[in-house]
């Protein structure tokens, strides 16, 4: 992994660790597939100090019924960006900061399908056509 990478890794976890937020070795990995594919959007505050991120992996058909029938995340890298599903990974937002789903979906890389799991259920909704999901499903991994 590239250098920049790295250092984008570093500040994630010390922001991470500044709100207070445990990250497990699952999620640890999680981000670092996410930094090396490039697939992490920060934002800023006025001064340009990180205020949070958004953390994503692009997901093919395949991987992602599987993980919806075995509740758990794709482990290859190699899989981390090679479909058409765009699965939110993580958002972490500095208390205070105000972005609304809308928003945040439009500093995802265009994709036809965002997915993301929010209070127990798995949402698969179109970007293009609006953010009413065209799938809910309950998933507790």
């Amino acid at each position: 992994m590239q250098d920049d990478r790295k250092c984008l890794l570093l500040d994630l976890l010390m922001f991470r660790s500044m709100a207070n937020l445990n990250t497990e070795p699952e999620l640890f990995r999680m981000l670092w597939n996410s930094a090396y594919h490039s697939q992490i959007h920060v934002f800023k505050d006025k001064y340009e100090r990180l205020s949070g991120y958004v953390a994503w992996a692009n997901f093919s058909k395949e991987a992602m019924l599987l993980m919806v029938m075995t509740r758990k995340m794709p482990r290859n890298i190699g899989e981390w960006n090679e479909g058409k599903f765009l699965f939110v990974v993580d958002v972490v937002l500095k208390k205070g900061t105000h972005l609304n789903v809308a928003r945040l979906i439009e500093q995802l890389p265009r994709s036809k399908y965002v997915v993301f799991l929010k209070k127990g259920f798995l949402y698969v909704v179109k970007p293009r056509e609006g953010l009413r999901p065209v799938l809910k499903h309950r998933f507790s991994p």
